[in-house]
């Protein structure tokens, strides 16, 4: 069991780090405060947030290497997403 605890930290604690770093997602997080406000930044900080753990989650699960090997997969996951981001649009 030790093994598992160690490889897990050896994923997350890197995870972490990356994921602190700015980047787009900071970016967009801006320009939502200059544009709308704090309360809007908010939201878009916790959407940011959620996302980076849900992908982060998957990635740890396998997702990422089934989405990379099975291009009928990525298409059904892309998909997927961008009928997600159209719900969130509407």
């Amino acid at each position: 069991m030790s093994d598992l605890v160690t490889a897990l930290l050896a994923y997350a604690v890197p995870a972490a780090l990356i994921t602190m770093l700015p980047g787009p997602d900071t970016a967009m997080v801006l320009a939502t405060v200059v544009k709308a406000g704090r309360a809007a930044a908010a939201r878009a900080a916790w959407g940011v947030g959620t996302g980076l753990l849900i992908w982060g989650g998957a990635a740890a699960l396998g997702l990422a290497a089934a989405l990379r090997t099975s291009a009928v997969l990525y298409d059904v996951f892309r998909f997927a997403c961008a009928a997600y981001l159209l719900v969130l649009a509407v």
